[in-house]
């Protein structure tokens, strides 16, 4: 029962993005995490794949 609640409370708190507006007509995005710069690319198999 408390986790079901605590589920509901994490839905609410956390956005969600889709994917379409992140990644415009390209198939690949970089993010900035502090120093560091990652890319979150769609492979061709429609999955999302994140990399340093």
């Amino acid at each position: 029962m408390l986790e079901k609640i605590l589920d509901k409370v994490n839905d609410a708190i956390t956005p969600t993005i889709d994917s379409k507006e992140l990644f415009k007509e390209g198939i690949s995005i970089r993010i900035r995490h502090g120093n560091d710069v990652y890319i979150l690319r769609i492979t061709k198999t429609n999955k999302l794949i994140l990399t340093k």
